[in-house]
């Protein structure tokens, strides 16, 4: 048995990586994806236009929320790129723009599910959104047709419910925006 240390992931780790991977670190581990496939991309698209378009900054929007996609994200000793990111605007000031990621803890988080990142998301990114104290947590299956809510609570994370194909849903933390789940799915024939 082998009693050397396990090397502890850098970001010039992830800057080393091929430009086809996406890197993240998770308590110290180097974890990579592919680049996201054309449905994930249109999914992720689609649900930052229509939440950026109802609840932005600007464009129409009733304001209140910052939305930004594969943000960077170095918090604590993690760097994690989630597929959506939102901050309440109320705590987005001069100094969440000053470096190229982003040191603030979001209010919301989505990810958009893939086979190659559907356990990562599930387990690993799931796990330390609620360490992080991430009020709210959503997952997308665009494959699937399917949305998870979750929020944070005393015990950790609490459903908000399961949806999917056309339902036309109003839930936390956008309860002022009905979104119709048919808008983010691609047709698949």
């Amino acid at each position: 048995m082998s009693n050397l240390a396990k090397k502890i992931a850098t970001y010039e780790d992830i800057l080393r990586l091929p430009e086809n991977l996406r890197g993240e670190i998770i308590h110290g581990e180097l974890l990579t994806s592919p680049r996201p496939s054309p449905v994930h991309q249109k999914a992720m698209a689609k649900m930052t236009s229509r939440l950026d378009s109802g609840l932005g900054e600007g464009s129409g929007g009733r304001g209140g929320w910052l939305f930004l996609t594969e943000p960077e994200l170095h918090l604590e000793s993690h760097i994690i790129i989630p597929d959506i990111a939102a901050w309440r605007m109320n705590r987005v000031g001069p100094k969440f723009y000053a470096n190229a990621w982003i040191s603030e803890t979001p209010d919301w988080v989505c990810e958009i599910q893939s086979p190659s990142t559907a356990r990562i998301d599930r387990v690993t990114k799931r796990r330390v959104y609620l360490e992080l104290k991430v009020p709210h947590y959503w997952l997308l299956d665009p494959i699937a047709k399917t949305l998870e809510a979750m929020k944070i609570d005393h015990q950790g994370w609490l459903s908000v419910g399961s949806f999917g194909g056309d339902e036309v849903i109003s839930i936390d933390p956008f309860t002022d925006l009905p979104l119709d789940l048919s808008l983010f799915w691609v047709p698949m024939s």
